[in-house]
């Protein structure tokens, strides 16, 4: 919402000529608004609005919209990419820190910021990757627009990003974790000066590394979980977290075979999927 209020300043205090919409730009705001208003059109056939158990989601089926509104402001009023990739850079060294502490001095097993674990490790992932994209991308005659050390700032926040996603648990990210890790190396060879800065790179790899294998880390832990979640589903227990997902996984497949084509709407699918799980089909988790 405060993006949108910004946005919405933007395009009234603004006076000068809007920036010119390009051709990718148009199909982005067409696919966004074709898209909330088929997720409207839904919500209008099921008869229920999609809010969770506490009252979150309400503004879920406008969020398109108001992500057209901002790229119309950011075309009126342009960042600054500089400070774009340094927000981006400044936000995984945050992201990094915040896990580091939480986890490390305050002793919690998974750190969530103060949200859920998994879209904070996610967020963190995402930003330390798009760290790596800005340090990536500085070669040839742009390279000397940055120092050394900023250089090498971009590759700690890289590693700070990895380093929250590893120590908040989320398995989902670590999936892509390797090639993230082996791009990391390969971007310090190519875009930064390799006397002084191999050197640092596998100091902070092999930190990383340390830190995501100490006895406290919940890598070990959440890795030997989901084995333990997977040989209890196949011998029938389905409530645990990864029995769970694949029992949702299970009973969506079952709702698109009934009604492939239209679906069943926000709110009739849950009523159906509840149904399904009161006959004992699946696990009550599911619901």
């Amino acid at each position: 919402m405060l993006a949108v209020g910004m946005a919405l300043l933007c395009l009234a205090a603004c006076q000068r000529e809007a920036g010119r919409l390009a051709a990718d730009d148009i199909a982005i705001l067409l696919v966004l608004m074709v898209f909330s208003l088929l997720w409207l059109a839904d919500v209008w056939r099921a008869g229920q609005w999609p809010v969770g158990a506490g009252g979150e989601g309400r503004w879920l089926p406008v969020w398109p919209l108001f992500a057209g509104l901002v790229l119309l402001a950011w075309r009126r009023v342009p960042p600054s990419p500089m400070v774009w990739w340094w927000g981006v850079a400044v936000g995984a060294l945050f992201a990094g820190g915040i896990a580091a502490y939480e986890h490390f001095w305050l002793g919690r097993w998974r750190p969530d910021n103060g949200m859920n674990a998994i879209p904070f490790g996610n967020i963190a992932l995402l930003l330390g990757t798009l760290s790596l994209v800005a340090l990536v991308s500085l070669r040839g005659e742009r390279a000397g627009r940055l120092g050394v050390w900023q250089k090498a700032l971009l590759v700690l926040a890289a590693l700070a990003g990895l380093l929250a996603s590893v120590l908040s648990g989320t398995r989902g990210g670590w999936v892509v974790f390797p090639t993230l890790a082996l791009l990391v190396c390969v971007a310090a060879f190519v875009s930064l000066p390799r006397r002084r800065m191999v050197a640092l790179v596998a100091i902070l790899m092999a930190t990383l590394l340390a830190m995501a294998f100490l006895p406290r880390a919940s890598v070990t832990a959440r890795v030997g979980e989901g084995v333990e979640n997977l040989q209890r589903y196949t011998q029938g227990e389905a409530g645990s977290s990864l029995g769970l997902r694949l029992e949702m996984w299970r009973a969506g497949w079952l709702l698109i075979q009934h009604k492939p084509l239209l679906g069943w709407g926000e709110g009739k699918l849950e009523s159906q999927r509840d149904l399904w799980v009161a006959e004992g089909r699946f696990n009550r988790g599911v619901s």
